[in-house]
C-alpha cells in the first residue's frame, strides 16, 4: 500500500499548529490560535477516518480482522508516545510534590490507558492532548463494530445526525473542549462528524487523487506529528518548572518528538528487513505506521 504524502504534510502542519497554539498559551497569550488549533484537531478526525477505511475497514469486512483486533491495534499504535509524555508530567510532579497520591497514581493510569479521570476537574491533567486520542479510540471502537458493516448511503445519514446534534450542542454551550469529562464528551458527536467525513471520503474518491511523488519534507512532517502531539504539553510544563526560557520549551519538544520519530522509523526499517525477527509480520504496510491522531 502506497505512502500517501499529501496526508502526511497536513497531519504534521496540523500538529504544529495545536502545538504553536499551546506553546503560545502557555506564554500568556490566552486565545493562542484558537480557532486554527480546533480545525487542526478536526482535521485529525477526518485523516483518521480516511486512514482507517483505506487500511482496515476491507479486512473488517470480510472477517480477517475483529473489532476486537482492531481497537487493540489502533491502542498499541498510539500508546508508547503518550505514555512517554504522559510519563513526563507524572515524574514533574513526584519532583514538586513528593510522593504522589492514590489520585494521581489512578490519573496516571487512566490515561496509560486513554481514559479521562472521570470525577476530576482537569480530566486529563497529566497530558491534556489526551483527551482527543479517548475520543478518537471511541471512534474507532464504533467504527470496528458497526461503521465497518454500513452502506455508504447509511454513513451519510448518520454524517447528518452527528452534523445535527454538533450544531445543537454547540448552540447550547457545548460542544467545545474544556477541561471537564461532560464538555470533552460533548465534543464526541462532531468529532465523530468528521470521521464520517473521512470514511465516506475514501469509500467515493479512494486515493488515486493522492500523486504526490515521494518528498522528504512531507514524510517528516508526518513522522513528528504524532509524537510531536503526545509529548509538547508534558515537555514544555516540564521545563517551564524548572524556569527555563519558553524558547527552550519548544525546542525541546521538537527535539524529543523528533527523536521518537527517529527511532520508531529505525524499527520499522529494522522490521522491514528482517521480517521474521520477534514474530515481526511478513508484509509491511506503510500506512499502518501512520500516527492518525487529534
Amino acid at each position: 500500500m502506497r505512502r500517501l504524502y499529501e496526508l502526511d504534510a497536513i497531519r504534521g502542519v496540523a500538529a504544529l499548529v495545536v502545538f504553536t497554539h499551546h506553546w503560545l498559551t502557555l506564554n500568556g497569550f490566552p486565545a493562542g490560535l484558537g480557532i486554527a488549533a480546533s480545525i487542526a484537531v478536526d482535521l485529525f478526525f477526518v485523516l483518521s477516518g480516511f486512514v482507517m477505511a483505506r487500511t482496515y475497514e476491507g479486512r473488517m469486512r470480510d472477517g480477517s480482522i475483529s473489532a476486537a483486533r482492531f481497537i487493540a491495534l489502533r491502542y498499541r499504535r498510539l500508546f508508547f508516545p503518550m505514555a512517554f509524555g504522559s510519563t513526563i508530567a507524572f515524574l514533574t510532579g513526584i519532583a514538586a510534590n513528593g510522593v504522589p497520591t492514590g489520585e494521581a497514581i489512578t490519573s496516571y493510569v487512566l490515561i496509560l490507558a486513554f481514559l479521562p479521570t472521570f470525577w476530576k476537574v482537569d480530566a486529563f491533567a497529566l497530558n491534556l492532548p489526551a483527551w482527543s486520542l479517548f475520543l478518537e479510540i471511541a471512534a474507532n471502537a464504533v467504527h470496528g463494530t458497526v461503521l465497518a458493516r454500513l452502506t455508504t448511503r447509511v454513513l451519510a445519514s448518520l454524517l447528518a445526525v452527528c452534523a445535527a446534534l454538533a450544531v445543537v450542542l454547540l448552540s447550547a454551550g457545548y460542544g467545545r473542549w474544556d477541561f471537564g469529562v461532560l464538555p470533552i464528551l460533548s465534543c464526541f458527536p462532531r468529532e465523530l462528524a468528521f470521521y464520517l467525513i473521512g470514511i465516506i471520503a475514501f469509500r467515493t474518491r479512494g486515493d488515486a487523487s493522492f500523486r504526490m511523488r515521494p518528498n522528504g519534507i512531507a514524510a517528516g512532517l508526518g513522522a513528528l506529528s504524532y509524537p510531536l502531539y503526545a509529548v509538547h504539553m508534558p515537555a514544555m510544563l516540564f521545563l517551564r518548572a524548572l524556569g527555563l526560557s519558553s524558547m527552550l520549551w519548544a525546542l525541546w519538544s521538537v527535539t524529543l518528538a523528533a527523536m521518537m520519530a527517529i527511532s520508531a522509523s529505525s524499527r520499522t526499517a529494522s522490521r522491514s528487513e528482517n521480517p521474521q525477527a520477534c514474530g515481526a509480520r511478513p508484509a509491511h504496510r506503510p500506512s499502518d505506521n501512520f500516527f492518525i491522531v487529534s
